[in-house]
């Protein structure tokens, strides 16, 4: 799993009909301490994340163990939102106190 922040959304008006409704959101792999890392890449969204927040994405083949997912072509999938993130006993993320361009990316 990687950490990532969501950057953007995907509209897709035709699509396979192998998942109903789905979102895709760009997110961008990021450190601890919230530093944009690596490219960004598109996920599958079913946990309802919105621009600006910190998540959790899964890549590979792990990602195709889920109900919704399994044997679909889905390469990466938000598996969850990050409320906390500490390294040792220093906390370096902390959802409430979030601020930043892209935090209201979706509001």
């Amino acid at each position: 799993m990687i950490q990532a922040e969501v950057i953007g959304s995907v509209v897709c008006d035709r699509k396979t009909d192998w998942y109903v409704d789905p979102v895709f959101l760009i997110v961008q792999e990021i450190t601890s301490e919230g530093k944009k890392v690596g490219k960004p890449l598109i996920a599958l969204d079913p946990v309802g994340a919105r621009g600006g927040e910190r998540v959790l994405v899964s890549q590979g083949s792990s990602v195709r163990q889920t109900e919704a997912t399994r044997d679909r072509p889905v390469d990466a999938l938000i598996a969850g939102i990050i409320d906390q993130v500490a390294l040792g006993d220093r906390l370096v993320y902390n959802e409430g106190q979030a601020s930043g361009p892209g935090k209201t990316f979706f509001e």
